[in-house]
């Protein structure tokens, strides 16, 4: 029940801040791509990644937590729909290689977010490790 409440909290969150942010525009269409779009999914891909790889492998962390920021809070903060409603009115509208470029850069873009995301809790992960084999070094220097 626990996990329901946290993915069900951080999808309604995750919405809101994709309304937010989207309705902000922060790069508005750029060559007919809605680019507000394509950035929120690339950051919740990385997000994704990176949250999943910090909570299995760095700081691991309680499942129930993982899955409520990565299914819900990011899981809604993305959206596969809308770029498939985008891409079905740039179809509509005669636009199809527009939405073809679209469905390929997002796809590229969020693989590359996925690979950042992993990378980026991986490099963590060996910083961290380091700061506590240099720990433990001085302690037993103490000793």
């Amino acid at each position: 029940m626990r996990k329901v409440v946290l993915v069900g909290c951080g999808s309604a969150i995750g919405a809101l801040l994709r309304y937010v942010i989207r309705d902000v525009s922060v790069i508005g269409t750029v060559w007919n791509i809605p680019a507000d779009t394509m950035l929120i999914n690339v950051i919740g891909a990385f997000l994704i990644a990176f949250v999943t790889v910090l909570s299995a492998e760095v700081w691991p962390f309680d499942q129930d937590i993982r899955v409520g920021i990565t299914t819900g809070l990011l899981g809604g903060f993305t959206t596969f729909s809308l770029i498939c409603r985008e891409c079905t009115e740039m179809i509509q509208n005669g636009m199809l290689l527009t939405a073809e470029v679209y469905m390929f850069m997002s796809v590229a873009f969020g693989l590359i977010g996925i690979m950042l995301g992993k990378a980026s809790a991986e490099k963590l992960g060996d910083v961290v490790e380091v700061d506590e084999e240099e720990r433990m070094f001085e302690e037993s220097d103490v000793i």
